[in-house]
């Protein structure tokens, strides 16, 4: 017990470290074409505003998009890379950001604001694809992750509970969010729901082989989705990741006890 409560603290403390080092690699990519990228957005009409409409009947996430985009951007180049990603400055919303946006274009100083939050994680991916391919590129990067896990999350599951688990699963979050308009009006929505799938996908590969695989793979993804978004959509991964264990440990050993177990304990993990 001691030797895995040591391997377990380790592990979370080289979470931290291999974490806070993808902050700073994403900081170091230069925030020039990134801002020329999304300076483009700006007069191409596709930043913001932070009411649009979801095309699903109501409204998206794009504030948090705007925030998104915009974050690692505005610091003091004196910092360092260090402090910038201990600190992360960021952008405003969409209507305030668009103008801090259009003067750092024009190579005017704005006043960023401080994200000293674990959940910037993000900008891992969002920085390198913003800088190369632009705010349709982030969307559209976004739009596959989102594919390709939500498939992974549905085939694992039909394979260890069958298809209509896997349908009972899945196709509530789909059909009763507007999760299929996240990629093209709240990118950083379609990233978190990534996470999520994967949660899913992950936990229930994991948990087929034994709990304890399963308990390690739930810590983990629960570490990438803090460290991703943690705040807007936290109950989801937690609700379908205790779910999927739980009908896994039912699944290898029709045991009411162990279920509620591998509930109760991946719950808490």
């Amino acid at each position: 017990m001691i030797r895995k409560g040591l391997l377990a603290l380790g592990g979370f403390i080289a979470l931290q470290l291999l974490f806070f080092l993808g902050l700073v690699l994403a900081m170091q990519v230069p925030d020039g074409p990134i801002v020329r990228n999304l300076a483009d957005a700006v007069q191409a009409g596709i930043y913001g505003p932070g009411d649009a409409p979801d095309r699903m009947g109501t409204r998206s996430d794009a504030f948090t998009e705007c925030v998104v985009a915009g974050t690692g951007l505005g610091g003091d180049p004196a910092d360092g890379p260090l402090r910038e990603a201990a600190f992360m400055p960021r952008l405003s919303g969409c209507e305030g950001g668009a103008g801090q946006i259009e003067a750092l274009a024009a190579g005017e100083r704005v006043e960023p604001m401080s994200y000293s939050k674990y959940w910037a994680g993000y900008v891992v991916l969002t920085r390198p694809v913003l800088a190369t391919l632009g705010l349709d590129g982030v969307r559209m990067v976004a739009g596959l992750l989102l594919l390709a896990t939500g498939v992974a999350a549905f085939v694992t599951v039909r394979r260890i509970l069958g298809a209509a688990v896997a349908a009972a699963l899945i196709l509530p979050v789909v059909a009763g969010t507007n999760l299929m308009s996240t990629p093209s009006t709240g990118f950083s929505q379609a990233l978190s729901f990534s996470v999520i799938f994967a949660t899913v996908a992950c936990v229930a590969w994991a948990t087929r082989h034994s709990l304890q695989r399963g308990l390690v793979a739930t810590g983990l993804a629960a570490a990438l989705f803090c460290y991703v978004d943690l705040l807007t959509t936290p109950a989801i991964p937690w609700a379908l990741a205790t779910f999927v264990a739980g009908a896994v440990t039912w699944t290898r050993s029709g045991n009411l006890r162990h279920t509620l177990h591998a509930v109760v304990t991946t719950g808490l993990v």
